[in-house]
């Protein structure tokens, strides 16, 4: 249960940078 846990905050914090990346490019 706890590396599912780990794997969520991963993909939330890529998910998370990737969108700034985004925005700044704009």
């Amino acid at each position: 249960a706890a590396v599912r846990v780990i794997v969520s905050r991963m993909r939330r914090e890529r998910f998370i940078r990737a969108t700034i990346l985004t925005e700044r490019l704009q």
